[in-house]
């Protein structure tokens, strides 16, 4: 913490110290000497499992200064719990820059503290902390916890990638059939076209690429033709892959709709006569080319 605070430039961008059995008092010393660094894009603090909840309090301190500029928070393996998970999150719905948080193997917390992440997912927070990727692997969320995240998920354009292990999350049939209605809600066209299709990969085969701009490390998703679990239903991959290769909403929402809903009533515009019909014709020459 001295050698942060002595440190005459404060253009650091990478701050990393994990598995140093840090407390939550070293913590608040770190936090404190580094609130000059307004730079900060990345900050990493997995392993440190004496943090609890008042490390998360010294972190959000952090992340507010860094708000303009932090890109990636890494907080494995910290035994945070749910309180600890809601104080983190309310420091950063200001993120505006946030692409990736990572939270697994954080036992302790339950479907209550997932559900604290919906103020990071709501559209009316997505223009705010665009966050892309969200790390839970080796977490048995359960289909509660599946719920918890789908109903955070609705509405949401900016999740893309839900880093989890699916063969032990815990998830049943229950909590698929949620993921499966969140990405293609069949009840009507409306709900279809309603549904997320941002969403375009759930599971925990990702490996690291380098960016040849010299930028942050990317992510990649494995093959989706034969990379998923057996225990992700066909169905919930078919919309993923959906959602990946047709990177327009409006699109993907097409393909779907087009899917899902092959006898359209067509019925319900011969009242507005010839009003609909080229918007018809381009929506349908549209979809036979996708």
């Amino acid at each position: 913490a001295e050698a942060l605070i002595q440190r005459e430039h404060k253009n650091l961008t990478r701050f990393v110290l994990s598995r140093n059995n840090l407390s939550s008092e070293a913590l608040a010393e770190i936090t404190a000497a580094l609130t000059g660094y307004s730079s900060l894009e990345s900050f990493s603090v997995s392993g440190n499992v004496l943090i609890g909840r008042d490390g998360c309090v010294s972190l959000g301190a952090i992340i507010r200064v860094a708000a303009l500029h932090l890109e990636q928070v890494f907080h494995d393996d910290d035994d945070l719990d749910d309180e600890g998970l809601q104080t983190l999150v309310a420091a950063l719905t200001n993120a505006t820059t946030l692409q990736l948080l990572a939270l697994s193997r954080n036992l302790s917390i339950t479907a209550a503290g997932l559900r604290a992440l919906s103020q990071l997912f709501s559209s009316a927070s997505a223009s705010v902390c665009p966050l892309e990727t969200l790390h839970i692997e080796d977490m048995n969320i359960g289909d509660e916890g599946a719920e918890a995240l789908v109903d955070g998920l609705r509405g949401n354009t900016t999740l893309k990638h839900l880093v989890l292990t699916p063969d032990s999350a815990g998830i049943t049939n229950t909590g698929w059939a949620a993921f499966s209605r969140l990405l293609c809600d069949t009840s009507s066209i409306n709900n279809t076209y309603r549904s997320n299709h941002t969403l375009e990969h759930i599971g925990d085969d990702y490996h690291y690429v380098s960016d040849p701009f010299g930028g942050p490390k990317l992510f990649r998703s494995g093959n989706y033709s034969g990379g998923y679990f057996p225990c992700i239903p066909p169905a919930v991959v078919q919309y993923l892959k959906i959602n990946k290769e047709y990177h327009s909403l409006q699109d993907a929402a097409t393909i779907k709709i087009g899917r899902c809903h092959p006898d359209i009533p067509v019925e319900v515009f011969f009242g507005y006569k010839l009003k609909f019909l080229p918007l018809l014709v381009s929506w349908f020459v549209g979809f036979g080319t996708r």
